[in-house]
């Protein structure tokens, strides 16, 4: 570990933010994939769920969640102990916005580093993240 590392804590955790449009089957495998490959001791993930679809989001609520889950907020969805958060919009908000809903939450949670992450990035490795 660099000493920029150890200074930051960056190996430590980060939240990995993913916008979701009807495809929580891809997304429990990329979360599944990001857990077993990536160096980071406690990733936290923030979904956004943009499709709007209840049926996405309970696949979505009960690939995540093994423990009681707390509604933080109309649409917020937490289970703490797998570090993973379900927010389910009420429209589309596009991938730009739905990042920006999913860094505020993030912030406001964890306050660590953020990853913004595309799902079309596939862990076959070990995955590095490095903040700048």
């Amino acid at each position: 570990m660099s000493e920029h590392d150890q200074e930051h804590n960056l190996t430590d955790s980060a939240s990995v933010i993913i916008i979701d449009f009807n495809s929580a089957g891809k997304t429990l495998k990329y979360i599944k994939d990001f857990r077993k490959f990536s160096r980071l001791r406690l990733p936290h993930f923030v979904i956004v769920d943009n499709s709007c679809n209840p049926e996405n989001l309970n696949i979505l609520l009960e690939g995540n969640f093994r423990e009681e889950v707390t509604d933080l907020n109309e649409g917020l969805y937490w289970d703490k102990t797998n570090q993973v958060v379900v927010y389910a919009a009420k429209s589309n908000e596009g991938f730009a916005k739905g990042n920006n809903i999913g860094f505020h939450i993030a912030k406001k949670l964890y306050n660590d580093s953020i990853a913004l992450l595309m799902m079309k990035i596939e862990c076959e490795d070990t995955l590095n993240v490095e903040v700048a």
